[in-house]
């Protein structure tokens, strides 16, 4: 069991650092491709999409096990859908606010912040906003 467990995490180490590896080697042709402007916006998406995951609040790890717990019981189908409404409405209520705070800030964050050379701020707004709808 533990040469498995060995060998798993050897795997596990390997493939990652595969991925970090082509990561660092794709870089320059992504850059050349897109613009360096280009390739910020997608650092941009990529930061925001981490720090909102933070809003999930622990609802996913909740949600996995409370359905766990449902599952196993004998006629626990409506409770299941009450639950899963529930959160429903929880996560499309976050979605909707996040998607208007980004909305709202994308002019400023597109003239002031970023100060784009290359991309038009309105091409940058555009696609911030695109972001928040994410």
């Amino acid at each position: 069991m533990t040469n498995r467990v060995a060998k798993n995490i050897l795997v596990n180490f390997l493939g990652r650092g595969w991925g970090a590896l082509l990561s660092i080697a794709f870089t320059p042709l992504y850059i050349k491709f897109l613009g360096i402007e280009a390739y910020g916006l997608i650092g941009v998406f990529i930061t925001l999409q981490t720090l909102l995951a933070i809003l999930d609040m622990g609802l996913g790890t909740a949600a996995n096990r409370e359905m766990a717990v449902l599952s196993g019981r004998e006629g626990s189908l409506p409770q299941i859908r009450d639950f899963i409404r529930t959160l429903e409405w929880i996560y499309w209520g976050v979605a909707l606010c996040i998607a208007i705070v980004i909305g709202l800030l994308a002019y400023p964050i597109s003239h002031i912040w970023i100060k784009p050379q290359i991309l038009q701020p309105q091409e940058i707004t555009a696609a911030i906003i695109l972001m928040g709808i994410v």
